[in-house]
C-alpha cells in the first residue's frame, strides 16, 4: 500500500496549496463546497467498498484526486473566464463608448429616426397582391429545386432574392408579411445606405436629403412592399456605388470588400445589375486615365 499511500499524501499536498491560494483571493465558498463534496463522497465509498485498510487507501487516492482535479480545473476556468470575461468588458465598454459618440451627434440621431419611420411607414401601409408577386409566392412553395428550375425556364431572373425568400418562409411561414420581410428588410437599409453614399460623396447634408427619400419616397415604399427582388436590387446598388466612392477616396481592404460583393451580388439579384457594374468598371477606366469630365461630376 506505499504507492497508493504517497500518491494521496501528494495529491493532498497540491490540493492544499490550491485551497489555500483560492482562500486568499477572498472567495472559500466554491471551495468549501467541493471540500464537502468530496468528503461526502469518500464517506459513502467507505460504506459501500468497507473499512478495510485496502479499500480506505484506494478510496484515498479517488478522493485526492477528485479534489485536485476539481480544483485544479476550478482554477484553469476561473483563469481562462476572468481574461475573457475582462477582454469582453473592455470591449463593450468601448462599443458603449463609441456608441455614445454617434448618438451625441443629431445627424445620427436624425438618421435613425428617419430608419424608424421608414420602418413603420413599410409595417402600417398594406396593399394586395398583383401577379408577379403571385409567381413569387407560388415559386416560394416549391421545392428549392423546383425553384430553380422555374427561375431557369419559366420566371427568368437570378436566384438570390428568390433563395432568400425560399429560406424565409421555411423559417417564418407563409403569411403575407412573413413573404414581404426580405423586401422589408432591404428596404430599412437603403435608408442609412442612401445617407453614407450621399455623405462620402456630397456632404452630410447631402445624405440626411437622400435619407428622407429613402424613408418616404414612394418608389421605394412601393418596392420595399412587394414580394419581389427590386428593393434588394436598389440595395445592393447603393452598397456599389458607396463602396467605389470609398475604394476612390481611400482605397483601403475593406471598401474595396464593399465594392466587391455589391457588384456581385448586383446581377445574383436582377440581370439588368450587369449595366451598372459596366458603367462602375468604366468609371475605374475614367479614374485611371485622368478624365476630368466624367471625374468630376461624382467626386
Amino acid at each position: 500500500l506505499v504507492v497508493p499511500y504517497l500518491a494521496a499524501m501528494g495529491l493532498l499536498g497540491v490540493a492544499r496549496v490550491l485551497v489555500a491560494h483560492r482562500c486568499a483571493t477572498g472567495t472559500p465558498r466554491a471551495v468549501t463546497v467541493l471540500l464537502a463534496v468530496v468528503a461526502g463522497a469518500q464517506a459513502a465509498a467507505i460504506v459501500v467498498f468497507g473499512a478495510g485498510i485496502t479499500a480506505i487507501a484506494y478510496t484515498t487516492v479517488g478522493a485526492t484526486a477528485a479534489l485536485t482535479a476539481g480544483l485544479g480545473a476550478e482554477r484553469l476556468l476561473r483563469h481562462a473566464f476572468t481574461g475573457r470575461h475582462l477582454r469582453a468588458l473592455r470591449s463593450l465598454r468601448s462599443l458603449r463608448s463609441r456608441a455614445a459618440r454617434v448618438l451625441a451627434d443629431p445627424v445620427t440621431r436624425g438618421v435613425a429616426a428617419l430608419f424608424v419611420l421608414g420602418l413603420v411607414i413599410r409595417l402600417v401601409t398594406f396593399r394586395g397582391i398583383w401577379l408577379d408577386e403571385a409567381t413569387s409566392i407560388h415559386q416560394a412553395g416549391m421545392s428549392f429545386s423546383g425553384m430553380l428550375d422555374s427561375l431557369r425556364n419559366t420566371d427568368v431572373h437570378p436566384p438570390l432574392y428568390f433563395t432568400v425568400l425560399w429560406a424565409t418562409v421555411r423559417a417564418f411561414g407563409n403569411g403575407l408579411l412573413a413573404l414581404r420581410l426580405p423586401s422589408i428588410v432591404a428596404g430599412v437599409l437603403i435608408i442609412p445606405a442612401a445617407y453614407v453614399t450621399a455623405r462620402d460623396l456630397w456632404g452630410r447634408r447631402s445624405g440626411v436629403v437622400a435619407a428622407v427619400f429613402g424613408a418616404v419616397g414612394p418608389i421605394v415604399v412601393w418596392y420595399s412592399q412587394e414580394i419581389r427582388m427590386y428593393s434588394m436590387f436598389m440595395l445592393f446598388a447603393l452598397l456599389a456605388i458607396w463602396g467605389q466612392t470609398r475604394v476612390l477616396k481611400r482605397g483601403r481592404a475593406g471598401d474595396w470588400a464593399i465594392y466587391v460583393r455589391a457588384s456581385a451580388a448586383l446581377p445574383w439579384t436582377e440581370y439588368f445589375g450587369l449595366f451598372q457594374v459596366v458603367a462602375q468598371q468604366g468609371f475605374f477606366l475614367a479614374v485611371m486615365f485622368s478624365i476630368p469630365s466624367l471625374v468630376n461630376c461624382l467626386l
